[in-house]
């Protein structure tokens, strides 16, 4: 069933268009960052205000499922974010993991007479006693806080993210932006939501399975208490996972704006997005590492202007990119003869 949707241009076309722009024409980096500009140029005050809401609540990135696209060269590669739920590569624990070895870690367990997890809390948090009644509760108090926080943070990203689309389309088809569309998402904050929890389900499914054998073979390494099998393990399950979670996360990149502009369900939107996708990864991959570069430009330029620009620049990049990604978006599904009549196409110079 699909679902009529709630602002931005007033009628959504139903079906293929009878003139669809090529893939690889719709998803132009150079005219996606052009018309960005211009769009953030015309609506700054509600863009910023969008980009800034889902940059705090999510840590940054890009619009689309493919998401983070700044950040992947903004952490130094460490950190990817697909269908919003973040894994990152490059934190001290992964690395001691892979530079000390799964057998320091048992054999610290063994030297220090405890559980495990008493061995791998201590190796995360110090010399802590987690027999103290005090310290337990005070640890779970915390633990529910933060996810009374998550869950927040995860509504109110939702509830934005479907504003934030249409956003993108009004601004694209008028020319202007309200806030009125930005914070109206409240008709698909449950679909959002449910679509997040879906792709992010996804996501770690193919974690798992692509982790198996190089977890395997550290596993084996730990056993044995030989490092460069550990080290060896550790460098397989980095071969297997990226391209996993790249093809992956290529394939649900558009099924947020399948369910805001198209009216699609959580499942609709995932055989959609996946549907588009076919065929059609390399030229998605070449489009989100282009807009990462920008990206990376954009707080390189912040960062030189004492910092402080970053507050800018930072929100102002992720707007332009993720309008430039809906534009794309509606440029591939909605046609030529659409396309013309949109008023960012016009002041921009036009589809090309």
């Amino acid at each position: 069933m699909e679902i009529k949707q709630k602002g931005g241009s007033p009628e959504t076309p139903s079906g293929p268009p009878s003139d669809p722009i090529p893939f690889s024409e719709a998803f132009s980096p150079g005219r996606a960052i052009k018309h960005g500009i211009e769009a953030v140029k015309r609506a700054p005050f509600p863009l910023l205000c969008g980009a800034f809401i889902l940059g705090f609540t999510e840590g940054g990135g890009s619009g689309n499922s493919f998401s983070s696209t700044g950040d992947v060269l903004d952490d130094g590669g460490n950190d990817w974010d697909y269908g919003g739920y973040d894994y990152d590569f490059g934190s001290d624990w992964n690395y001691k993991l892979l530079s000390d070895g799964l057998g320091d870690l048992v054999q610290t367990g063994q030297i220090a007479g405890s559980a495990p997890t008493d061995a791998f809390l201590q190796g995360l948090m110090g010399s802590s006693d987690f027999d103290d009644p005090a310290m337990i509760g005070a640890i779970l108090g915390a633990m529910c806080c933060f996810s009374v926080l998550i869950l927040i943070f995860f509504a109110l990203r939702c509830w934005v993210k479907v504003g934030w689309i249409r956003l993108h389309e009004q601004v694209i088809t008028t020319g202007e932006g309200t806030f009125g569309v930005l914070f109206g998402g409240s008709d698909r904050v449950v679909d959002m939501a449910i679509w997040a929890i879906l792709a992010t389900a996804i996501n770690v499914g193919a974690i798992f399975a692509s982790v198996i054998p190089g977890a395997l073979v550290m596993g084996v390494g730990a056993a044995m208490e030989m490092e460069p099998l550990i080290i060896l393990g550790g460098l397989l399950l980095m071969i297997l996972m990226i391209p996993a979670l790249v093809y992956i996360g290529l394939g649900l990149a558009m099924g947020d704006h399948a369910l805001v502009l198209e009216g699609k369900s959580p499942m609709q939107a995932l055989e959609r997005s996946w549907e588009l996708a076919d065929g059609n990864r390399v030229t998605l991959f070449i489009f989100n590492f282009v807009m990462a570069l920008f990206a990376f430009a954009a707080v390189f330029l912040g960062l030189l202007m004492c910092c402080i620009g970053v507050i800018l620049t930072s929100p102002a990049s992720r707007a332009a990119i993720d309008v430039g990604f809906t534009e794309s978006f509606l440029m591939h599904t909605r046609g030529k003869s659409e396309a013309l009549k949109w008023k960012l196409v016009e002041v921009a110079g036009g589809l090309y």
